[in-house]
Parts: C-alpha cells; sequence; structure tokens
C-alpha cells in the first residue's frame, strides 16, 4: 500500500503528496473491492459488467417501483446509491447502475492564492441511467439482476441435534457446524455404553483430512473420562480411560472438537 513517509527536519508538503496518500487509499479499497467482484457468480448475460459488484444495500421493494439506498463498486469506484423509484412507463430491464458525473459538497469551495475559486470537495456517486444511454464499453450493473451482483459472506451450513439412532435416549445429538473450511462437532450422548462406534457417519464435506482426537468428560463418573475419535471415513468412535471394563460401562458425555478440512 502506498504510505507517504514523513520526517523530522521540516517536511516540504506539496499538492503531489496529498494525492500519493489519496490515490493509495483509492488503490487498496480497489483490490479488496476486487476480490469481492472476483467471489459473485453472473450469468453470460451481464458479463460485460464484470468490474461491479454490489456491497451493501441496493434492493428491490417488493409490490413497489422502488430501490433502496446502498453502496456499490462501480468500475473501478466505491459509490453511494441513493434511494430511487423506477418510472412507471418503463420496465426494470431498461435500467442499469453506473458512476454519476462529479458532484461537489458547496462546503469544500475554496479561494486560491490566485483569487481563484474552486471546488474542492467532490463526490462520485452511483445512479439509475437507461441502458440504451449508456455508451458502448461502460461497465454497469442491470436493475433486473442486482441480486446475481451482490456480495456475500459465507454462512454457516448447519446439521444441528442429529439424533443418535443406537440409543433410545430422546437428548442424545450431535450438532455439526460448517463455517467456510471450519467444522465444529458436539456431542451429547446420554447412556451410552463405551468402547465402540456411534450408529452415524459424518457426511463427506464435513470430515477431516486427518483422524483427529479429543477427550470428553463423563457425567456419571467424574474421576474418568472418554476419548472421542473421528475419522477421516466420518466414522465417531468412544474409548473409555480409567474404567475397569470399559466395554460394559453406560455413562454420559459431553464434548465438542473444531479442526479444517
Amino acid at each position: 500500500m502506498k504510505k507517504l513517509q514523513f520526517y523530522s527536519g521540516g517536511h516540504p508538503l506539496v499538492i503531489e503528496d496529498i494525492n500519493w496518500m489519496q490515490n493509495g487509499i483509492i488503490e487498496a479499497m480497489a483490490g479488496i473491492c476486487k476480490s469481492f467482484v472476483e467471489n459473485i457468480t453472473v450469468s453470460n448475460t451481464y458479463q460485460q459488467s464484470e468490474n461491479c459488484v454490489i456491497l451493501t444495500g441496493i434492493d428491490l421493494v417488493i409490490n413497489t417501483y422502488d430501490v433502496t439506498s446502498g453502496w456499490a463498486y462501480i468500475d473501478g469506484e466505491i459509490c453511494f446509491v441513493n434511494t430511487w423509484t423506477r418510472p412507471l412507463n418503463s420496465n426494470w430491464s431498461d435500467w442499469g447502475l453506473v458512476q454519476s458525473a462529479l458532484t461537489y459538497d458547496p462546503s469544500g469551495a475554496k479561494v486560491y492564492a490566485n483569487n481563484q475559486s474552486k471546488d474542492t470537495y467532490s463526490i462520485r456517486l452511483g445512479e439509475w441511467k437507461l441502458i440504451s444511454s449508456i455508451p458502448q464499453g461502460v461497465n454497469y450493473i442491470p436493475l433486473e439482476a442486482v441480486t446475481e451482483f451482490k456480495f456475500k459472506l459465507p454462512k454457516s451450513e448447519v446439521l444441528d441435534f442429529i439424533t443418535v439412532v443406537n440409543t433410545s435416549t430422546p437428548d442424545n445429538y450431535i450438532g455439526v457446524n460448517k463455517r467456510a473450511s471450519l467444522v465444529t462437532v458436539n456431542l451429547r450422548i446420554s447412556d451410552l455404553v463405551m468402547n465402540g462406534a456411534i450408529n452415524y457417519t459424518l457426511p463427506t464435506e464435513y470430515r477431516p483430512a486427518n483422524d483427529v482426537m479429543f477427550f470428553c468428560p463423563t457425567l456419571t463418573f467424574t474421576d474418568k473420562y472418554a476419548i472421542c475419535k473421528i475419522t477421516t471415513s466420518g466414522s465417531i468412535v468412544l474409548t473409555g480411560e480409567g474404567f475397569t471394563n470399559p466395554s460394559a460401562v453406560s455413562t454420559k458425555v459431553l464434548g465438542s472438537i473444531s479442526y479444517y478440512i
């Protein structure tokens, strides 16, 4: 990232210094937004708009002609988009979101040393325009396809409260949570006979790359514990520790482990 280095001794600040810092921020933000662009899937119909992504908002309001406000990355710039209402005599497919012309905040008016007045606080918004009026080669977000252009963070895929089928107690479960490549497995097993496989196999997308093991406390015996192993084939195996004859012992087990896949 571009940065302006300052040193003691009286820095000779010039306008190019400020441009260097400003351009550094713009380039860094563009780099982040381009990674968002790469993580959306747009149908071939709209491939000409490959340098655009909706960051927040910009939703179609059900049963109205309204579009909410929000932020979008449009052809190299992050733009705020105001609430907008589609004209009644047009179709959703007629409109596209593009960069607006520069506007200026009046509080940024400055009188320069040469007595010329200049607007210095520029603003680039996003605006809805008829697609027929957008020049060839200009990227835009089609109004009829705003959902395709939305960046979405990865969300949890959850398998929760999965009943273990080889016991009769209703509060037995295996809870499995997956967020991106991190899987968390939670066990609550009552009246389980130790030293044996639980009659449940994790689906392929939740299985560890290598066998993983973790300790589980036993609620029936405070001085004893269980070892749980999850294999690459998805099997879940419990082994009793500290028991004279683990295979004949019933107890209650709680435990949790997280691993990457």
